[in-house]
């Protein structure tokens, strides 16, 4: 009689020495890539940086696969029990891992001004639309980290940092942030140096690294 092995005896962890190599290819990608209308859609910037990292040689001819727009979905069982669905934005695959082990990065717009000339921070989006799609384990939920990619339109980098890194630790307790997992510089050996929270969720502990760049 064969035993029944959980679900999480089948999965692997996404190799960390990994990940360094993907946030610098996807910051090299980034440091050509600019928005193409005042207030064009994340989508628009992700497929045209998907384009620039499958002409990279890491993911020409592997090990590591880059995979663009992946579905997710998951119920949540809140007051409404209404079901959350997603689409990440760019997946990274490592080979024999199967269909549960991967890094994923998900993309959101920062400061974009809208036909009338206001400035939208956009940083609840970014948030509530991204961060938390980690936090309700509809991304990543075997995983211990993942990514989220800002695309700072109409404001300066720096200023965008910290009115970003202000509106998360006002969401920590939401977010699950653990003591001294506040918003700061990642030790992630890439240049420009990218920034990182961390997080107490349902699998253990998740470090999600913020990469933003100017468009």
């Amino acid at each position: 009689m064969h035993r029944l092995h959980p679900a999480s005896e089948f999965v692997k962890l996404f190799p960390s020495e990994e990940i360094p190599r993907i946030i610098q290819n996807i910051l090299q990608g980034c440091k050509t890539l600019k928005r193409e209308i005042p207030a064009e859609l994340e989508n628009q910037l992700t497929s045209r940086l998907f384009r620039k990292l499958i002409s990279f040689p890491d993911y020409r001819i592997g090990p590591l696969t880059v995979v663009p727009q992946w579905e997710s979905s998951i119920i949540n069982f809140s007051k409404d029990e209404a079901q959350i669905k997603g689409r990440a934005d760019i997946l990274f695959i490592f080979p024999g891992g199967g269909l549960e082990t991967y890094f994923l990065v998900e993309a959101k717009r920062l400061f974009v001004t809208s036909k009338n000339g206001k400035i939208s921070s956009l940083t609840g989006k970014y948030i509530d639309d991204g961060m938390m799609r980690f936090a309700v384990g509809q991304y990543a939920s075997k995983m211990t980290s993942g990514a989220m990619l800002g695309y700072v339109f109409d404001k300066h980098i720096d200023d965008a940092i910290i009115a970003l890194s202000a509106a998360i630790n006002k969401k920590s307790k939401s977010l699950n942030i653990i003591e001294n997992g506040e918003w700061q510089k990642s030790s992630l050996p890439v240049s420009p140096q990218v920034n990182e929270t961390r997080h107490e969720f349902s699998q253990g502990k998740f470090t999600i690294y913020h990469i933003l760049t100017q468009v």
